[in-house]
């Protein structure tokens, strides 16, 4: 008990059950944590779609970014992202890269293909100078065992000639001789 106020020597003293104030107070506090509570839940649920709101679009690129290392250059068409922040751009850079890729495939098959080209004109290009050496090799052979041959007639005519020669002359000295 106080003493509120003293006044010509009397004193005024008041006196209140506080009981009320008490509850009043624990129900505030109720009322605070369950608000907290509920800001919390709140709050958690908020921050959870934003989560998923910023990891999809990054788990869409990363799923098509192992559809491209599996050679699935098409993966990155499929990345569609609706933003305008840093998530975005990367979205779309990837989308660019993805066409880019296919575009520099395709001029690494149409080079290849050229060089395949290329390759096959000079296989049978050799294979065309081959058969012509090998014919005018068996040309010369051929023409080479012609020329043995000839030799080898000339040389018996020429035998046959000069024995013809031999005997003539001494046809002539015997028909000589004998006049």
């Amino acid at each position: 008990r106080k003493v509120a106020r003293e006044v010509d020597g009397l004193e005024l003293r008041v006196s209140t059950s506080l009981d009320a104030e008490r509850h009043a107070m624990a129900t505030a506090r109720l009322n605070l944590a369950a608000a907290g509570a509920v800001g919390l839940a709140l709050a958690l649920l908020v921050s959870l779609a934003v989560s998923r709101g910023l990891v999809r679009p990054i788990r869409d690129v990363q799923e098509a970014a192992r559809r491209i290392g599996a050679g699935d250059l098409a993966a990155a068409d499929g990345v569609v992202v609706r933003r305008n922040d840093e998530i975005g751009d990367v979205a779309r850079a990837f989308e660019d890269m993805g066409a880019r890729l296919r575009t520099t495939l395709q001029q690494v098959v149409e080079a290849a293909d050229r060089v395949d080209a290329t390759a096959s004109s000079i296989a049978e290009g050799a294979d065309r100078f081959t058969r012509v050496t090998r014919t005018q090799r068996e040309g010369h052979d051929e023409a080479a065992a012609t020329l043995a041959e000839i030799e080898r007639h000339v040389a018996r005519v020429a035998g046959t000639a000069g024995d013809s020669a031999d005997g003539i002359d001494r046809t002539v000295e015997e028909s000589t001789e004998a006049f």
